[in-house]
């Protein structure tokens, strides 16, 4: 035991973070981000664009300094200056017969001067969200988180699955002018009034487009299409919280720090403080037992 202690454990380890070294260069990816749990302000590196829905006199500017690309809201079936995750948020109104709701066309945020907003290798688009309808209330087929693609072969969509049933799952979906590529998670419940943080990314990897599908930091989802090459953002304008010219289509909730980034992150959960506080403990007695100098 000693001597695995000794011997095994330092090689093992350092093995580890080769590993991890190599493959962090070798696929261009980014080092374990966390950050997605904390409120963002528009000065980070990378943003394009971030929604917070803060300003009660524009609760559509952009955060990021001098930028073209604000949001307008449906005036019937959205309501803006509700309590968020982070400040306040807009709600969409969703579909159906209950009270407070319209029709699917009214539901939206509409991005503006969206044809430029993103273009080339490597993209993040994240958002915080709040279901108020049951899981299994939305009606049939699917309905949209965001969607700046429609029918072409350019732009970016994010949607919800067999939305009359309790489990759906999510489906990212990317184009390059040419073809489009997506990725599924598997089956996901969703609890009315829990805050969720839903996050998509792409990358251009050697040529080939990865993409990945994100909740609350845990990859959920992703897939590798082989001479993807890069994203066209395309002409399509850019629905959050519906579809393009399409009708019961909404996903309704609360929408909170609505992100676009030029980088693919690397979302990853959160460890428990208990889990840290473990680590933490242990550390001085494993550098004893493999005969490692503890650091000053």
């Amino acid at each position: 035991m000693g001597f695995m202690m000794k011997k095994i454990l330092p090689c093992f380890l350092l093995s580890c973070f080769a590993a991890f070294a190599s493959a962090t260069i070798t696929q261009a990816a980014t080092l374990p981000y966390t950050g997605w749990v904390d409120d963002y302000t528009g000065t980070e590196a990378h943003t394009l664009g971030l929604w917070k829905f803060d300003d009660s006199q524009n609760y559509g500017v952009n955060s990021v300094a001098d930028s073209p690309y604000g949001m307008n809201f449906a005036s019937k079936g959205t309501e803006v200056g509700v309590p968020g995750k982070f400040g306040t948020s807009f709600l969409s109104r969703g579909t159906g017969d209950e009270p407070g709701q319209s029709s699917g066309n009214d539901s939206y945020a509409a991005i503006t001067s969206s044809a430029t907003l993103f273009n080339g290798s490597a993209l993040s688009i994240e958002f915080w969200y709040s279901p108020v309808v049951p899981a299994g209330d939305l009606g049939g087929g699917y309905s949209y988180f965001f969607d700046k693609m429609k029918n072409d072969s350019a732009g970016v969509q994010l949607r919800l699955n067999n939305t009359n049933e309790p489990k759906q799952r999510l489906t990212f979906t990317v184009g390059n002018g040419s073809k489009i590529v997506s990725a599924n998670t598997k089956e996901l419940t969703w609890e009315v009034g829990t805050w969720y943080h839903i996050a998509v990314t792409f990358e251009n990897v050697d040529g080939d487009g990865v993409l990945k599908i994100f909740r609350d930091g845990e990859e959920l989802g992703s897939t590798i299409s082989t001479g993807f090459g890069d994203m066209v953002t395309g002409t399509q304008s850019w629905k959050v919280a519906n579809r393009l010219v399409s009708g019961y289509s909404s996903v309704p909730g609360y929408y909170d720090n609505f992100r676009v980034s030029d980088i693919a992150y690397g979302y990853a959960p959160v460890p428990e403080p208990r889990a840290v506080a473990l680590v933490l403990l242990l550390l001085p007695l494993l550098w004893k037992a493999a005969g490692v100098a503890r650091p000053a």
